[in-house]
């Protein structure tokens, strides 16, 4: 708010201070930038913000008090409050077009505080408050921060009169309707009446009517200055207004766009997936026979199941089928009831859009107005300025003519030139000037009624239009939640026409999976082989080291005492692979034609099946190419896995009878040095010969 106590004065500057140092009785800070100052001044215990301060020409001011630096040489800066740097945001209320600035908002501000401020200032509820800023305009979230609105144009609309009952807009009446013009003369003027002579009484009379003329002459002038500034203001409101129905109709045209281009993208697709669908629910009685005729392989053949239809439910699917036919057709028709909504919204914004809330005749009208307003104030101005000068120059010549009049009785012809001429500048007054500035005060009051009757057709279809972008925009809402529905019923019937395509799809899937049992089979007996393949390289390596280790005992360990080194005896343990089975339905199945499948898997070099490793799961035997019978492959797998269990139990039983063999071998305490020799030390054993060799297992 501006502080209209500060009194700036011009001071020339003193060798100690700058040409920019700046006086202020009260000045917290002072920040100038040309020939304009913003500053925050502090005043008893609250803080005020003055905006636009002129400082002189020679950027000097003086104000009884302390001097501060102002910091002008960093550019153009504006002020800061206590919440942080000031906010430029003005608001149009779209109804009156009254424009709202200087709401005291900062960046710490949110939009619940323009909110707020907004309902102190208009009376509208923040509840009800629709603001649109831009451009482009788009809704001011409350959950966003209100920097996102700054310096952007920013519209105010009430929802309470978006509704659809009657609201009856009043006319709209400019100020001043009526102006106050002097009617009678003031009692008395500046000469002194005492005397009795009747010239001096025609010449105070002469005066007082001068006086009143110039009065009337400034009442017009004033009442000028009111009509045309009101005028002004009536033409800047209508302009925002049309701007408001702009900023809402922007808005508009955005969302019915951005609703059609989904609209059209989900059409497009739906009509492609119908047709999709269309072809696979007329196919289906095709597909079905087409089980019929796949037969079944006999491993996989029953009683009552001999071809892939007798597989599948029949009658359900064809119950399936009718019932998507049903869905298929209701959901079509919900897309083209939407396909025309959305038409009939589109021409309805395409309506709306094309129609001028102000036609080129009012907007021509308003023009001439304001420029005819503009005239007639400059007419009053110099009617007026003339009622001013004659009043001063009618009261020079009374006062000279009155100063004569006590001297010389001679100077009467002088008196009556001074009367006959203030007479003329009377009777110009009363019949020419004044009434003239009373036309053309009726005529400013024309313009008044007549740029006041274009505000109120405006705002009452301001009003019919923003009912209909309201309506619009209910549509467009109403429409894209419509949408969204319809995209998750065109999810969910491709779902329930996707359990057809099983059927299309099952002959190829069937020779597939007959391809699969037997990869999958081929992959068991690789696996078994190379596991067992590992199994015997263990072995192999275990068998190594044990003559290895005999070797050693028999040439050097005999020499050794018994606790030298701990576990020096101890013999390596055969290995024991362990793995789980998988795949034993599968394997169960005897296909047949391996020529036919794909190469098996190379996981070993050694296929044959031998090895001596604890298996949990044993290597099938390769089908025979003439005896296949089911039951002899199942009692092969029996046979093979029980001479992997007597593997895994002798390999067991062996690293049994070494550990047994390592704790007993040396139970004789060490002999002393001196007692006699027989070829090795005494009480140390030989190691036996049983389990010691490879073969021993």
């Amino acid at each position: 708010s501006r502080l209209n106590f500060v009194r700036w004065e011009t001071a020339p500057p003193t060798h100690e201070h700058s040409p920019r140092f700046l006086y202020c009785c009260s000045a917290y800070s002072l920040l100038t930038t040309g020939r304009r100052a913003w500053a925050r001044v502090l005043c008893g215990a609250g803080t005020f913000r003055l905006w636009g301060v002129p400082v002189s020409h020679t950027r000097h001011a003086r104000c009884h008090g302390f001097a501060l630096t102002a910091a002008s040489e960093a550019g153009t800066m504006s002020s800061r409050g206590e919440g942080g740097a000031m906010l430029d945001i003005v608001v149009a209320d779209a109804f009156t077009g009254r424009r709202y600035s200087e709401l005291g908002l900062s960046h710490r501000s949110s939009a619940k505080d323009l909110a707020a401020k907004l309902q102190e200032l208009t009376g509208v509820v923040a509840g009800k408050q629709i603001l649109l800023f831009g451009p482009p305009y788009t809704r001011l979230d409350s959950r966003k921060p209100l920097t996102v609105a700054n310096k952007k144009s920013i519209f105010l609309f009430d929802r309470a009169l978006l509704g659809k009952g009657s609201i009856e807009t009043e006319d709209v009446v400019l100020e001043p309707s009526e102006i106050s013009v002097p009617t009678t003369p003031p009692a008395s003027g500046n000469l002194d009446e005492s005397g009795n002579s009747p010239l001096l009484r025609a010449l105070t009379d002469y005066e007082r009517h001068l006086t009143f003329h110039d009065q009337q002459g400034q009442a017009y002038l004033s009442g000028a200055v009111a009509r045309a500034e009101s005028i002004q203001e009536c033409a800047l409101a209508i302009q925002v207004q049309c701007d408001a129905l702009e900023a809402a109709r922007g808005n508009l045209k955005d969302h019915a766009k951005a609703l059609v281009r989904s609209h059209d993208r989900f059409r497009t697709s739906f009509l492609a997936q119908q047709e999709a669908q269309n072809k696979l629910m007329e196919s289906s009685e095709r597909d079905l026979d087409a089980l019929a005729k796949v037969k079944l392989h006999p491993a996989l053949a029953k009683p009552g199941r001999q071809t892939l239809q007798d597989c599948v439910p029949v009658a359900k699917l064809r119950e399936w089928k009718r019932e998507c036919a049903k869905s298929h057709s209701a959901v079509r028709r919900r897309v083209d009831a939407l396909a025309e909504m959305v038409q009939t919204m589109r021409e309805g914004v395409d309506s709306q859009l094309a129609e001028v809330p102000l036609s080129e005749d009012s907007a021509k009208l308003v023009r001439n107005m304001v420029d005819r307003a503009a005239e007639l104030q400059a007419a009053q101005a110099a009617t007026a300025e003339s009622l001013t000068k004659d009043r001063e120059t009618g009261e020079r010549e009374i006062k000279e003519t009155a100063s004569h009049l006590p001297t010389s009785a001679s100077q009467s012809t002088d008196v009556l030139n001074a009367c006959r001429l203030l007479e003329q500048l009377h009777q110009h007054h009363q019949t020419t000037q004044v009434p003239e500035m009373k036309r053309v005060d009726d005529q400013l009051a024309e313009c008044q009624v007549a740029i006041a009757k274009v505000k109120t057709a405006l705002t009452k279809a301001l009003v019919s239009h923003l009912r209909t972008v309201s309506e619009l925009q209910s549509q467009i809402r109403y429409q894209g939640n419509r949408l969204s529905m319809l995209k998750e019923n065109a999810k969910l019937q491709q779902a329930a026409v996707g359990e057809l395509l099983h059927v299309q799809c099952m002959p190829s899937a069937y020779t597939a999976c007959l391809d699969e049992v037997r990869v999958r089979q081929q992959y068991f007996r690789s696996y078994v082989a190379t596991v067992d393949a590992m199994a015997d390289k263990l072995a192999q390596l275990c068998d190594q080291e044990k003559l290895r280790r005999k070797h050693f005992l028999q040439k050097h360990g005999i020499h050794l005492p018994q606790n030298l080194v701990a576990g020096l005896n101890e013999r390596p343990l055969p290995a024991e692979i362990r793995a789980r089975d998988f795949d034993v339905s599968v394997r169960k199945l005897q296909l047949g034609g391996d020529d036919a499948v794909a190469a098996p898997l190379e996981l070993g070099d050694n296929a044959d099946g031998a090895g001596s490793g604890s298996l949990l799961l044993t290597a099938a035997a390769p089908a025979s190419r003439t005896a296949n019978p089911i039951d002899q492959a199942a009692q092969m797998e029996k046979l093979k896995l029980e001479n992997a269990k007597l593997k895994a139990e002798v390999a067991s039983l062996k690293a049994t009878q070494v550990a047994t063999h390592h704790r007993a071998a040396y139970h004789v305490p060490v002999t002393p040095p001196h007692s006699p020799a027989r070829g090795h030390v005494e009480g140390m054993a030989t190691p036996r010969g049983d389990g010691a060799g490879a073969g021993a297992g």
